[in-house]
């Protein structure tokens, strides 16, 4: 691939990433998203849930990338429609529906809204509709739990990898790898303490084919630990418990972004299937049927 300088060389790049695109979290950091993410790591350094060892911080944070995407500027498009409606919540007769468009870091903030929300909520069935949802931090959803749920949980399971680089990834968190041919597999633990604010024990989960990456997470979470009824239809999988790695690329010192774990999803089966997802159909079916 012949390119006259490094702007031609991203812009080839993305368009392979148009032409070539497989599932799950491949991408070519484009200018945008890489200020968009570093912000969010340097977030979470701020709020001290990730340490500066982190390797994809450590990538970010890189100089050479730094200045190779200062270099390029700051005009070329997002490769993904970002969702900016983020969290909608409302009471519905005996439900209170909350609707999570996205799982990006900055829906933490919405849990407040929620929370007083709830306060005058007098019903005992919550609906969380994650049916479009494509994923972002385990954080978020992991923090609505601990405030819609009385009791703890502690949440294993067993997550298998492939390749040498995604292997690299997990053993960076010292993570405990076990070996076995040209796969690996290690040991994912979820730890959520309740804030002790709620305990419902009526909690509906709606997911659809778009239900992706950390939303995935969720879905698995929930169906695995009963803290919620999970209905809808099969997810898009991807939800290995840590974020998708990044690795830079030589010469341009551009970002790639690749699953942690490979190209393996593993989706997630509703305990219910329900092809018509929309909230008063999956209302209407869980009064019918009494679940």
């Amino acid at each position: 691939m012949k390119c006259k300088n490094d702007r031609e060389f991203l812009n080839d790049l993305i368009e392979f990433y148009f032409n070539y695109e497989t599932k799950g979290h491949f991408n070519i950091v484009d200018v945008d998203s890489y200020h968009r993410i570093h912000q969010v790591y340097k977030n979470l350094i701020q709020d001290k849930r990730i340490s500066k060892n982190n390797w994809n911080y450590k990538k970010l944070m890189d100089k050479e990338v730094f200045d190779s995407y200062y270099k390029l500027g700051k005009d070329t498009s997002y490769l993904h429609e970002e969702n900016d409606r983020g969290v909608d919540c409302y009471e519905d007769k005996e439900f209170f529906v909350i609707e999570f468009h996205s799982f990006d870091i900055s829906m933490l903030n919405s849990l407040a809204q929620i929370n007083e929300e709830l306060q005058d909520f007098h019903g005992d069935k919550i609906i969380i509709d994650i049916s479009d949802n494509e994923g972002g931090s385990d954080i978020v959803w992991k923090k609505l739990v601990s405030y819609l749920s009385g009791v703890d949980y502690r949440y294993k399971s067993k997550i298998t990898g492939h390749g040498k680089a995604s292997k690299k990834y997990v053993e960076s968190y010292d993570i405990d790898v076990q070996e076995s041919e040209s796969k690996f597999s290690y040991i994912d633990c979820i730890d959520i303490q309740s804030e002790k604010l709620f305990d419902f024990k009526k909690v509906y989960l709606i997911m659809g084919d778009k239900t992706f990456s950390a939303a995935d997470s969720f879905a698995r979470f929930s169906k695995s630990t009963g803290f919620a009824t999970v209905i809808g239809k099969e997810s898009a999988g991807f939800g290995t418990g840590l974020d998708p790695m990044l690795l830079k690329l030589p010469y341009t010192n551009v970002l790639v972004m690749l699953d942690s774990v490979g190209k393996y999803p593993e989706t997630t089966k509703p305990k219910y299937q329900l092809n018509n997802i929309c909230i008063k159909d999956v209302e209407q079916y869980i009064v019918t049927n009494n679940i």
